[in-house]
Parts: C-alpha cells; sequence; structure tokens
C-alpha cells in the first residue's frame, strides 16, 4: 500500500515539474505589409479643335469674301458671337454644332450673294429674260431671309440660300447671253447699212 502511495506522489511530483519547467509555445506573428498610399493622378485631357476651327474658319472666310462685314454686319457678327462662346468654353466642338456653324457661315455668304444679283436684274429689267428663274430666286430669298430672322437652324436653310442666288444667277446668265447676241445683230445691221450706204454712193459717182 505504502508502495503505491509512494508512486502516485512521485508521478504527481514528476507532472509539476515538467509542468514548471516547460514555456509557453510563442505564436510567430508576421508582420503586416506596408499599406502603399494610393495617389490618383489628374490627367488633364487635351482637347484638340484644330481640324474642327480649320473647317468652320474655310467657311467663315467666304462670308467675309462675299462681303458680309459691309452688307450683313448684324447676321455675321451673331454668328460670330456663337463661334466664338464655344471657342471660350474650351470644350470639345460637336459635330452638330460645327456642321451649324459651318451652314451659317454658307448661308449668309449665298444670301448676300443672291441679294446682289437681284439687285442688278431688278436695275436693269433682266427678270423677263427667264421669269420662271427669277420668281423662284425671290421666294427661296424670302424664306432665307425669315429663316436668319426666326433664328432657324441654318442647316435647315443652306439649300433654300445656295438655290436663290443659282437662280439670279441662270437669269443673269439667260440676260447676258440674249443682249450680247442683240448687240452682235444690232452690230450687224449697222455694218449692212453703212455698206449699202457706200455702195450708194459708189453708184452715184
Amino acid at each position: 500500500m505504502k508502495k503505491v502511495i509512494l508512486g502516485f506522489l512521485s508521478a504527481c511530483a514528476l507532472v509539476m515539474f515538467i509542468s514548471c519547467g516547460s514555456k509557453p509555445v510563442e505564436e510567430e506573428t508576421k508582420p503586416q505589409a506596408p499599406v502603399e498610399e494610393q495617389i490618383e493622378e489628374t490627367v488633364e485631357e487635351v482637347v484638340d479643335n484644330t481640324a474642327t476651327l480649320a473647317l468652320i474658319d474655310g467657311a467663315r472666310d467666304l462670308a467675309i469674301k462675299a462681303g458680309a462685314e459691309e452688307k450683313a454686319a448684324d447676321l455675321l457678327k451673331a454668328i460670330d458671337d456663337n463661334y466664338n462662346k464655344l471657342k471660350a468654353d474650351g470644350g470639345v466642338i460637336t459635330a452638330e454644332d460645327s456642321a451649324e456653324l459651318v451652314a451659317k457661315y454658307q448661308a449668309l455668304a449665298s444670301y448676300i450673294k443672291a441679294s446682289e444679283a437681284k439687285q442688278e436684274i431688278d436695275d436693269n429689267g433682266y427678270a423677263s429674260y427667264s421669269q420662271k428663274n427669277y420668281d423662284s430666286g425671290v421666294e427661296a430669298l424670302a424664306k432665307v431671309e425669315e429663316a436668319f430672322k426666326n433664328g432657324d437652324p441654318a442647316t435647315t436653310f443652306v439649300g433654300e440660300s445656295e438655290a436663290a442666288y443659282a437662280n439670279f444667277t441662270a437669269v443673269l446668265n439667260v440676260a447676258y447671253k440674249k443682249l450680247a447676241k442683240e448687240e452682235r445683230e444690232a452690230a450687224y445691221q449697222a455694218k449692212k447699212q453703212a455698206d449699202s450706204v457706200k455702195a450708194g454712193v459708189s453708184r452715184a459717182e
């Protein structure tokens, strides 16, 4: 019995010794990776309207050559104000805005030339040489004037402006040809008369 108790006490002492003498296993802590700070870079978008501006400027030059600065200064200023505003905004000039500006300058150029042609026809009484063309030109020109007055999109009436100029030009061409023919005929008759008189004088001699 004593041996059993002694053995039990010895086992307990051994367990206590092992428990006190062993060190707890430290848990390995992995270092956290440094968090990289993400810096957003602001990239400024470069807007290139070079080709668009060249197209619009070309149409404007045609209006200037047609005499817009002297003969339609108010209309030219209204279009220029819109154009300058788009350029000042600094953004991309859309295809729609570009087409509208080009059409406005083209319509203005044709309108001025059509008005001048009509004035020449009226001053010289040429309308009857091609009355149908003249009437068509007058009708188209009236539509253009009304459209400019109402501020309608130029893409809807630039065709009318060009048609007005084309019709008045046709009247002038017909008039010039007929006048040239009449002048040639008059010159021929004058020469014929002169030759007849000359022949009569020769016979009298």
